[in-house]
């Protein structure tokens, strides 16, 4: 392997699986690493093609892409957040001059190269869900929750259909890595038809079964429509060519039936499988259009701001399911409109047209069917990525890079030979995207010059350290707000007299009005003072931005103590906190806070009716034991009365009856989701009964295979306490800071707020 090619491999592989992947926002030196290399790279690119009289290269497309970096450059002033948005549209340089590099190695005559390279991470990609796959069936424990694999469960060789794990790996999410797996599938088919080598037709076959296989293991609906809709057109687009076809019917005929086909059958596949399922992903999505849709009609020029739908979603979203996640509408288009508005629809229809101009002229020069066939393969797959982003908007650059990847091969005329003489470009233009190209990296690198000062803070053993750390890089990032609440929540810390915490919120919450877990802590202060009128209004803050939110328990105590609502709701609520707990963390209601008034205890008792009966079994045996005798079944039926028995009779001494008991229930269970649990209490029984460690090893691996929530795993062997620092950060804290900023946070609810869970 040459040299160059070498580090084009190298820089595919960084950009695919690194550097332009979920470490970037994960590893702050990743990410500083990142924007210096990146910066580097462009620059000196650019440079060399000054230096040549090349320039900008000729594209066809030249007056589009300019029009949307001016475009963007506008929608950044104007955005909800210009701090954060420009922040954001680095990505879109980075990937402008990206597509720039790649056409300028099509023009060069290094296709083979590209190509080879959109295999080669498309290889990897498999190789690695293949790994994963591998280490959830034999538990290699490499991979994390895998230290027990499946084979090791005692239930046979082959896993059933709906025990397989749904894979997410070499993409960090199962939905990214369909994105980038769907595409690719239809590529693949098309070189392995029109390549001459017969060793290279059976890779590339095997390439796209692989393909496919880890397509339907992520369980994407939204990657399987996009290959239906790819492998569809390239389906029409072989039947055109065929004279029997044409024929019989014309190909203008076939194209538009086909079409209206298509259409109607993504639609319809959107339309009947994605917005269906109480409090799964699909009503997310369909409120996230919605609001989408509000949004552009309230800033219908231009948007709220490159990178901004996350922000402003915020404040248009359903309260009642809120996912702080969000950070895209999962509608490429609704998506785009909402941030960049008109205008920058406008340039981006402009843009999509002049590409298919370009496509079609240069799919018309060609004149090796095989040529064209790879064109049509190409052009099939973006059909397809394009019905995928229906329901989904991918911005991470390893999706990017292949896709901007096959529209450069599309565009760009293939030369015969690498001795070819370039068409003179822009130079102007050249000049111009160097000069953003530096100067936009010397501003990702104060960025993170004064995230490394804030990111000292976490480091700090005192209060007043971290502020000074946080002051630091406010300082020298006066602009991202992040700083300010993490300064706020410092302050507040740090306050000896509530007054100042509630300063210290106040100012920060006239900056960032949806930050759900200040309005909390200022009602915690005010909870300091006995003001519980003000700590209800400040909670109800909270509470409006996210009906579900884990406040709700405080909501509901301080609006009993303040009496602020009606008994009726005060009840509702605390079921409704209950019932959140156990649903999102598998915590049950043991704590005496659930006695303390009158309200909670009715609310416990109605919770507690409305449950299975292992789960009441486990509640009143630590609130009231007083209700065991009534839940202990005389003919037990189902596995819950099971379990019970099984419970009762080990308690009572009378183990084998308990084993048995608890063999009934995990046989009776409807599904999996609680078998760990089961299974930790089978093994409690088979360690007391002293039976063989076979026996007993088989059942702890199984509970750890399918994980416990309300048992404890017996140990065999003493365990060391783990020396690495545990994330106390709660999920809210990290998504909210993750989705606004960028950035982990520094601050959380207050301890004071903490689940009432013993």
């Amino acid at each position: 392997m040459r040299p160059n090619r070498l580090l084009w491999l190298l820089f595919t592989l960084y950009l695919t699986f690194m550097g332009g992947a979920s470490y970037y926002n994960t590893i702050f030196a990743v990410k500083v690493a990142h924007h210096v290399l990146l910066t580097v790279i462009m620059a000196l690119w650019l440079v060399q093609k000054i230096r040549k009289n090349q320039g900008f290269p000729r594209t066809g497309l030249t007056l589009p892409l300019v029009g949307l970096v001016v475009v963007v450059g506008i929608n950044i002033v104007f955005s909800i957040d210009p701090r954060m948005s420009f922040e954001h549209a680095w990505f879109m340089v980075v990937h402008l001059v990206l597509f720039l590099m790649i056409v300028d190695l099509l023009q060069r005559g290094y296709q083979r190269l590209v190509m080879e390279l959109v295999f080669f991470m498309a290889t990897i990609a498999v190789l690695i869900s293949l790994w994963e796959l591998a280490a959830w069936y034999f538990g290699t424990g490499i991979i994390p929750n895998t230290d027990v694999g499946f084979i090791n469960t005692g239930q046979g060789l082959i896993p059933s259909l709906s025990s397989l794990p749904r894979l997410y790996l070499a993409m960090s999410v199962s939905t990214l890595l369909a994105g980038y797996i769907a595409p690719l599938i239809t590529v693949s088919l098309g070189w392995a038809l029109t390549t001459m080598k017969r060793d290279y037709k059976i890779v590339l076959l095997l390439l796209m079964a692989l393909l496919i296989l880890v397509l339907v293991m992520t369980g994407s609906r939204g990657g399987l429509l996009g290959l239906g809709v790819a492998l569809g057109a390239f389906a029409v687009c072989q039947l055109i060519r065929s004279p029997r076809v044409t024929r019989v019917i014309s190909a203008r005929i076939l194209i538009a039936t086909s079409t209206v086909v298509g259409i109607v059958a993504a639609l319809g596949f959107v339309i009947l499988t994605l917005p269906r399922g109480i409090g799964t992903s699909n009503e997310g999505r369909v409120d996230m259009w919605r609001s989408a849709i509000e949004i552009t009609a309230d800033y219908p020029v231009f948007g709220v701001g490159y990178g901004m739908f996350g922000r402003a979603f915020r404040n248009y979203r359903d309260p009642e399911i809120v996912q702080d996640k969000l950070a895209h509408a999962h509608n490429l288009y609704l998506n785009t409109l909402s941030e960049l508005g008109v205008a920058g629809a406008v340039v981006i229809v402009w843009l999509g047209g002049a590409t298919i101009l370009v496509i079609w002229r240069n799919y018309r020069t060609q004149t090796d069917r095989r040529k064209q066939m790879r064109i049509e393969a190409v052009c099939c797959a973006l059909l397809g990525y394009g019905a995928h982003s229906l329901v989904e908007a991918f911005s991470i650059t390893p999706i990017i890079l292949m896709v901007i990847t096959l529209i450069a091969y599309a565009i760009t005329p293939l030369p015969q030979s690498r001795v070819v003489t370039l068409q003179k470009g822009h130079r102007n233009l050249a000049i111009g995207l160097l000069v953003i190209v530096v100067a936009w990296g010397m501003a990702q690198l104060l960025f993170d010059a004064a995230q490394n000062q804030y990111m000292q803070a976490f480091r700090q053993q005192t209060v007043a350290d971290a502020l000074q750390n946080v002051q630091a890089a406010k300082a020298l990032d006066p602009n991202l707000g992040l700083y300010d609440l993490s300064i706020a929540y410092l302050v507040a810390q740090d306050a000896i007299h509530s007054n100042d915490a509630i300063d210290a919120y106040d100012n920060a919450l006239a900056i960032a009005p949806t930050w759900e877990i200040g309005w909390a802590n200022l009602a915690a202060s005010y909870a300091d003072d006995l003001d519980f009128a003000n700590a209800f209004a400040a909670m109800n803050k909270a509470y409006a931005l996210n009906h579900n939110t884990p406040m709700l328990v405080w909501w509901a105590r301080f609006a009993d103590v303040s009496k602020a609502i009606p008994d009726a709701d005060i009840v509702t609520s605390y079921i409704r906190a209950m019932d959140n707990a156990f649903t999102i963390k598998r915590v049950l209601p043991l704590s005496t806070f659930w006695q303390e008034t009158d309200l909670s205890k009715q609310a416990l008792e109605e919770f507690a009716i409305a449950i299975p009966l292992d789960w009441q079994y486990r509640i009143w045996r630590v609130q009231d034991p007083s209700w065991l005798p009534a839940l202990i079944p005389t003919n037990p039926q189902t596995y819950s009365e099971w379990w019970i028995m099984g419970e009762t009779a080990f308690e009572a001494g009378n183990i084998q009856v308990a084993l048995d008991a608890f063999d009934k229930s995990i046989a009776l269970l409807p599904s999996a989701d609680l078998r760990g649990d089961f299974e930790a209490s089978r093994a409690r029984a088979l360690l007391a009964l002293n039976a063989p460690m076979v026996d007993i090893e088989l059942a702890i691996k199984r509970a750890k295979f399918y994980g416990v929530w309300l048992e404890e795993i017996p140990k065999l062997t003493p365990e060391s306490e783990d020396s690495a620092l545990i994330q106390r950060t709660s999920i809210n804290a990290i998504e909210f800071a993750a989705v606004l900023y960028g950035r982990p946070p520094l601050f959380d609810y207050d301890e004071r707020l903490a689940y009432p869970d013993r």
